[in-house]
């Protein structure tokens, strides 16, 4: 996923992915998103949902409620509508 902005052939493997796992009723998670190239280039391909970095960083499980009452689950939830 790493050069999916820039690799042509990864780009490709994910477009296929993508559109096997539609075909197949699925809905399909990218992991690993780092940049906005990348959130745009899964966008543009039509991929359901996006985890990764560039939404947050890993946080400790404790952590996850003061997040949820926090306004950045607003924000989050925010940019996921909007894709």
């Amino acid at each position: 996923m790493h050069e999916i902005a820039t690799k042509n052939s990864d780009r490709r493997l994910v477009e296929a992915i993508v559109v096997m796992s539609h075909g197949l009723g699925l809905v399909v998670v990218a992991e690993g998103v780092e940049t906005a190239e990348q959130d745009a280039l899964l966008r543009e391909l039509q991929c359901d949902l996006v985890q990764g970095n560039f939404y947050s960083s890993p946080i400790e499980a404790e952590d996850i409620f003061e997040l949820l009452s926090d306004g950045a689950t607003r924000q989050l939830l925010q940019v996921q509508a909007a894709r």
